[in-house]
């Protein structure tokens, strides 16, 4: 590329779906992309997301350890310091692969003798790969939650206990504790003392149920506030600190006011398959919003020369790509880039037909009753309160 070797290695299924790698031969090193940073990465992130391969993270590592370790006197990443030195980099990619086989695999043995995810993760010891090496740390992954994910990637989220298995929601279980404790003040107490004893995860839950069961129990609130900092303030990880101090200023100062915020551009929509655009747009369906009984829509983009049918029923809305109905009761022809303008809330529908890029055939009433049906979701939501 523009003068310069490269060697890509391809590292899919480890930190991200598709991923890669790649050495540099005139220059002797190496770039391992997110898959070996100066920390210890996360299985599952705490934002949100599909579970990720440990097993198959180590085995990357350790393919780069044997094809390139020796050759390499510098390694760097997307993130963090650089390691330099032929010795040190092979130090940095055995202990980055020893952490994640070493969670993947002791979580796995512990499990097959019955231990839960619970379990596993509170008395999983620290191993001396972390202990001797700063870049192998906790400051982003966890131990604990890291364990967590292997077992709920290889077991799911339920950990075998017959009363967990369909236990109340937090708000309903919330209501029953504090009459099980003799109400919100000896809930309070209860709470207080833990507190004081430095027990911060415990006053955490108790008067979490609190919150839950009141939230207008402002000294609940506010001790809870408090020993989330506390965790906050005593967390290694950066990811746990932040979750933990913004749990508090939430329990505070309530959800922040910032308003709408734009989280679609318009370059990531127009890169979408016109499926996936249809997929993503299905799962934002309300049911119990359809105005009127099933029907089904034909989609045609003269741009793009494709051709959709979305089966609006009384459950889903489901798109298949590549047919027309005969049965529809209403064809919308229009190009790809002015239904992006839709999608996207830059046009209306009424602008894109009277600029002459939209027809409609049959009954436009059915595509404003499955438009009206998409729910848009508000960015703000409580997590620290119902």
């Amino acid at each position: 590329i523009d003068g310069v070797t490269f060697e890509f290695i391809d590292a899919a299924g480890t930190e991200a779906p598709a991923e890669f790698m790649f050495y540099l031969p005139d220059f002797n090193a190496l770039c391992t992309a997110e898959v070996a940073t100066a920390t210890f990465h996360n299985a599952l992130t705490l934002r949100g997301a599909k579970v990720r391969d440990l097993l198959e993270w180590s085995r990357v590592i350790d393919y780069v350890l044997t094809e390139y370790g020796e050759r390499s006197d510098v390694v760097f990443a997307s993130h963090h310091w650089p390691t330099f030195g032929q010795e040190n980099v092979e130090t940095f990619l055995r202990g980055q692969r020893d952490i994640y086989r070493y969670t993947h695999d002791q979580t796995v043995r512990r499990a097959n003798r019955g231990e839960t995810q619970f379990e596993i993760a509170e008395d999983l010891a620290e191993p001396t790969v972390q202990s001797e090496h700063f870049d192998t740390r906790g400051y982003y992954g966890t131990l604990n939650h890291n364990a967590k994910a292997v077992y709920q990637g290889y077991f799911g989220w339920w950990d075998g206990v017959p009363a967990t298995f369909n236990a109340h929601p937090l708000e309903a279980k919330a209501s029953r504790f504090i009459k099980a404790v003799g109400g919100e003040d000896a809930a309070l107490a209860i709470g207080q003392e833990a507190f004081d004893e430095g027990d911060y995860r415990w006053a955490a839950e108790v008067l979490n149920y609190a919150v839950f069961a009141n939230p207008e129990n402002q000294a609940a609130r506010d001790w809870l506030a408090a020993s989330y900092e506390q965790m906050g303030f005593q967390a290694e990880s950066g990811a746990w600190r932040d979750f933990y101090l913004t749990g508090a200023q939430e329990l505070r100062n309530g959800l922040a006011d910032a308003g709408a915020v734009r989280t679609r551009s318009r370059e990531f929509v127009e890169g979408g398959p016109t499926i996936e655009l249809f997929n993503a747009l299905a799962v934002r369906y309300a049911p119990e919003k359809l105005s009127r009984d099933p029907f089904e829509l034909n989609f045609r983009f003269t741009d793009t020369d494709e051709d959709f049918v979305i089966d609006v029923g009384n459950a889903t809305a489901f798109p298949r790509p590549g047919v027309q109905s005969e049965g529809a009761v209403a064809t919308l022809t229009l190009s790809r880039d002015a239904f992006n303008d839709l999608i996207l809330q830059t046009r209306s529908f009424r602008e894109i037909a009277a600029a002459g890029e939209a027809k409609v055939e049959g009954d436009p009433t059915a595509l404003l009753a499955w438009f009206t049906a998409l729910e848009t979701p508000d960015f703000w939501f409580n997590v620290v309160e119902p």
